[in-house]
């Protein structure tokens, strides 16, 4: 999703992944740097997000310029 440029609105279920640090940074690298994304929804239900990911998916969203709406379900 880094280098799209025609995604509006990206939803991604991780419910039960194991999403290790690489993979949460990578993600997070490519939410911060895509330029069309208005609408982002992520569940992470179950799953063991480390704090490096959480951090760097934290910075993303915040420096994201062109997102306008986001869902994070955590579950319960």
């Amino acid at each position: 999703i880094e280098q799209n440029t025609t995604l509006r609105t990206f939803t991604i279920d991780l419910t039960g992944v194991d999403v290790g640090d690489k993979t949460g940074v990578a993600l997070a690298k490519a939410i911060e740097q895509n330029t069309t994304l208005r609408t982002l929804a992520i569940t992470l239900q179950c799953t063991d997000v480390g704090d490096t990911t959480g951090v760097a998916l934290a910075k993303a969203i915040e420096q994201n310029t062109t997102l306008h709406a986001l869902t994070i379900d955590l579950g319960s």
